[in-house]
């Protein structure tokens, strides 16, 4: 084969991999209908740090799951200080919009209710609506996150609208006020197996955020028996609701 015939084989081949990647994109009607999803105020299921120095966000949500772990443990030593935990469960968000890449498409949005910074999360894996619908249900709620289950308890309800604690909870309504735990292990204790979970102790802001605080107010440790909050350890200095500028 000639060099000018390799390098004709090389542009068909490369030309191929750009129309399927191309046929892999949501269509202009699906895009629409995914903007339509993030119309009006919508309510935040799990944490999204943002590294604010350069606005890139280190949430990325794939259709099967959430994860900062990743971006996070990538910061350089000059870019950690940016890191804010400024957005949290329940939290509202407004005037979303979206960016659309190969496979992955970045969402914009300004808090809401008083809530002065953006947010920023990417979609990544997303090549059918399917894909995003899914993506979009594990990050947002159209509802408040205690208005979203009515058959929860009405006392657990009203402590997650209150951001609280109370023993009783399940680990996803224990999640719907603090987030995602840093560290969790097994414990052996008298009548069966305990779950700690150690949530995280500071928020991570950055001397460009001059009202917000560097503790989150969470307890020092929760500890769960059949799936159920039963014991809360105070963080040794709370500061409840420090997580809000």
């Amino acid at each position: 084969m000639t060099t000018r015939a390799i390098c004709v084989a090389a542009i068909l081949l490369f030309t191929f991999s750009v129309s399927t990647n191309a046929r892999a994109q949501l269509t202009k009607q699906e895009r629409e209908q995914a903007a339509e999803m993030f119309a009006g105020k919508l309510y935040l299921r799990v944490d999204a740090p943002c590294d604010y120095g350069r606005m890139v966000p280190m949430l990325e949500v794939s259709p099967t799951g959430t994860n900062t772990t990743r971006r996070i443990s990538e910061l350089t030593e000059g870019d950690k200080p940016n890191l804010y935990w400024d957005f949290g469960p329940n939290d509202p968000i407004q005037h979303t919009q979206l960016r659309w890449g190969i496979n992955n498409v970045r969402v914009w949005a300004e808090g809401a209710s008083g809530h002065r910074n953006e947010i920023m999360v990417d979609f990544v894996q997303i090549k059918t609506m399917d894909d995003f619908k899914k993506a979009f249900d594990l990050t947002f709620s159209a509802t408040p996150l205690d208005e979203a289950q009515p058959e929860w308890p009405a006392d657990i309800r009203t402590a997650i609208q209150e951001r609280r604690l109370i023993e009783g909870m399940t680990k996803e309504q224990v999640s719907s006020v603090i987030g995602a735990p840093t560290a969790t292990k097994v414990v052996e204790a008298a009548g069966g197996q305990v779950e700690i979970w150690y949530p995280r102790q500071e928020n991570g802001a950055r001397p460009m955020f001059k009202r917000a605080s560097l503790r989150t107010g969470f307890p020092a440790s929760l500890e769960f028996a059949d799936g159920k909050l039963v014991k809360i350890e105070p963080s040794p200095a709370p500061s409840p609701g420090a997580r809000k500028n």
